[in-house]
């Protein structure tokens, strides 16, 4: 029990340090220790295994104020490891390889709606593509991601269910990539992945606390505690959309009726859209009939603001996170709909928990889980306990 909790510990510890040379791109120790709030000693021995293991690089020094000696820089060395970021989606599969620092090298995409068998086949074909594409660097490749819009346990990498990809059902997708590529591989769904990208990659950098909403054809939430996404036991957390907040009487995919995803989802939104006006709109196009002046335009998008800012108030009171982070489709240059969630969160929240919660768009839009399938690899190799030296 003492060594389990001294190895989270340490995986915090370290977690602390890439998040503040991400942020900060270049530090000495001394700042490292300041910003982190972490010993001088601590950070001797993470910097020391970074530096080791080809993560991290000195840069040179700069100037000492007291004239004295000059401290050494150190930043993230953007060639000490790649990663493969994979999305599984109903209308195809994208991929991208990255670097330590999230700079997209290749990015690919193949339109579909794939079976499970022709899934795995395409991500390997992928997987292997990008492995030719780095050359001697390949012995790089830390490992794969892969989101999925569904339920997932990320310790097995099984897939329990994808509601929109029939197929893959049960599929141990985690074991099935680890027969075929030489290369660790992890599975998680779309909302864990995309708080995990904004936490290493986006708006989420410089908080501890926060909450990724995803508002797509569903509703789901990622969690982040002390700068670690979390997942619950049976990896089910994060079920927002299946929340009854006093919604309506429709029937939700899961067989119950009020969820909150009958009322604020991009497709609770086109449904609604239809019963009003007789047309069948996207929320993309709806938009553009709010932009327009439309009342019944109107009328949707703030029926569905105020219940999904009822929800995320629940989820202020609960939580007390220092950010929310709102993406998905819903969201993507609709400004003026993210603006009416938050004035909803506001007022169905405490004032006392909400005055100083951070409320804006993702950064990374829509690639927010692409980029948390690749930093899953990164947080996930990353581990203090992973970096061992050769005896």
């Amino acid at each position: 029990m003492i060594t389990g909790n001294y190895e989270v510990i340490k995986s915090v510890n370290i977690s602390l340090v890439l998040a503040a040379l991400r942020r900060h791109q270049e530090l000495s120790r001394a700042d490292l220790a300041r910003v982190t709030g972490l010993t001088t000693g601590t950070i001797t021995n993470i910097v020391n295994k970074l530096l080791e293991h080809g993560f991290v690089k000195e840069k040179g020094s700069v100037r000492s104020s007291s004239g004295g000696r000059k401290p050494i820089l150190l930043e993230l060395d953007a060639e000490g490891g790649y990663a493969v970021g994979i999305e599984i989606r109903p209308t195809g599969i994208k991929a991208i390889l990255v670097n330590l620092l999230a700079e997209p090298l290749v990015t690919l995409e193949k339109p579909g709606a794939f079976r499970y068998a022709q899934g795995l086949e395409l991500i390997t074909e992928v997987v292997e593509n990008f492995q030719q594409s780095l050359g001697p660097a390949r012995e790089k490749l830390l490992g794969i991601g892969v989101s999925v819009p569904g339920w997932v346990d990320f310790a097995m990498g099984k897939i329990h269910d994808l509601p929109n990809l029939p197929g893959w059902e049960n599929a141990y997708l985690k074991n099935d990539l680890a027969k075929t590529l030489s290369a660790p591989a992890f599975v998680d769904n779309d909302a864990n992945l995309a708080a995990q990208g904004e936490l290493w990659f986006g708006q989420g950098k410089g908080f501890g606390q926060l909450i990724y909403v995803l508002v797509d054809d569903g509703v789901g939430a990622g969690f982040v505690f002390n700068h670690q996404v979390y997942r619950g036991k049976g990896y089910s957390v994060g079920e927002l959309g299946h929340i009854s907040f006093g919604g309506g009487e429709d029937i939700c995919r899961c067989g119950k009726t009020g969820c909150l995803e009958t009322a604020a989802s991009g497709q609770a939104i086109e449904t609604k859209y239809q019963r009003l006006t007789g047309e069948t709109l996207t929320a993309e196009e709806i938009k553009q009939r709010l932009l327009a002046g439309e009342e019944q335009a109107r009328q949707v998008f703030h029926e569905a603001a105020d219940a999904l800012g009822r929800g995320i108030g629940a989820l202020i009171n609960l939580y007390g996170p220092e950010a929310i982070i709102l993406g998905g489709r819903v969201f993507r240059q609709n400004q003026d709909f993210a603006a009416l969630v938050k004035e909803a969160a506001l007022k169905y929240s405490l004032p006392v928990m909400s005055r100083d919660v951070c409320i804006g768009v993702s950064q990374l839009k829509e690639d927010s889980s692409i980029f948390g399938a690749a930093g899953v690899v990164f947080q996930s190799v990353l581990q203090p306990y992973s970096l061992h030296t050769s005896s």
